[in-house]
């Protein structure tokens, strides 16, 4: 079993990634890889613990793979991600990798034995997450696209938009990137009913569904799923009007109802 999932910052990956690690037949499972604060974080979190049992992994880990070609295609070289990767990715393996949304291409041609699936979320709660309680987005990631050519003339007109537009842009591209690789589920039908979605994602991927007593642990809330699962439709706090003209402007609309958010 080796299994990694890819998504979108905010979008149900911790979620996804806490409830499967619980299935004990993942020996090693991985929290965010790519994070630049990895080496720090790990000795206080416990979602990172598992890297403190990698003697070697200063070695392999460099704060730059999260940035260094950020957007790349299949048949481009990457040493360094894929020396490091290839070192996580052991058998019975199950990593949660954000940042990769624009190399996921690339990682199934250099791990073809490793199942992919994604998730992701309505992207007005998506956009909202990002912003709401006056957080404050970073918009590395939509710089780095616009500076590609593949997104350049999507993204240049929105880079002086706001943040809500900017976002729905970045949902855009990566919910296209992700549905041309593999299947995507949504939080949305996670929290809906998880037994049924749990059991359908391990009959796609083509894993053995865990025993109920496996399955059962899985399912059971905690802490961790409870706080990352939360879903609410809390975007309803921004004016319905300004979610329109930022779907309008970003041209999100026959991709969000392909995903059943209407």
């Amino acid at each position: 079993m080796k299994l990694v999932i890819f998504g979108m910052f905010r979008s149900g990956t911790s979620y996804l990634w806490w409830t499967l690690s619980k299935d004990e037949r993942f020996k090693h499972s991985y929290y965010e890889p790519l994070h630049p604060h990895l080496l720090d974080d790990r000795k206080g979190y416990k979602h990172y613990v598992s890297y403190n049992e990698l003697k070697d992994l200063e070695k392999y880990f460099n704060w730059n793979l999260a940035f260094n070609k950020y957007v790349m295609k299949e048949d481009e070289e990457n040493f360094q991600l894929k020396r490091y990767l290839n070192y996580l990715i052991k058998e019975n393996t199950l990593v949660k990798i954000n940042r990769m949304s624009f190399r996921i291409s690339w990682f199934k041609k250099n791990f073809p034995d490793v199942k992919c699936i994604g998730i992701i979320r309505d992207p007005r709660a998506y956009a909202y997450s990002h912003i709401r309680n006056g957080r404050m987005w970073d918009p590395i990631f939509f710089d780095l696209c616009l500076g590609d050519s593949r997104f350049n003339d999507y993204l240049d007109p929105l880079k002086d938009e706001s943040d809500l537009v900017k976002l729905l842009a970045f949902w855009k591209i990566c919910a296209e990137e992700m549905l041309l690789n593999m299947l995507i589920i949504t939080i949305e039908n996670l929290n809906k009913d998880i037994s049924s979605t749990i059991s359908n994602l391990y009959k796609y991927v083509g894993y053995e569904i865990p025993v109920k007593s496996i399955l059962d642990a899985m399912l059971a809330p905690d802490s961790y799923t409870s706080f990352w699962g939360d879903t609410t439709v809390r975007y309803n706090e921004v004016a319905e009007e300004v979610w329109k003209t930022a779907i309008d402007k970003t041209g999100i609309k026959d991709l969000m109802e392909g995903f059943g958010y209407g």
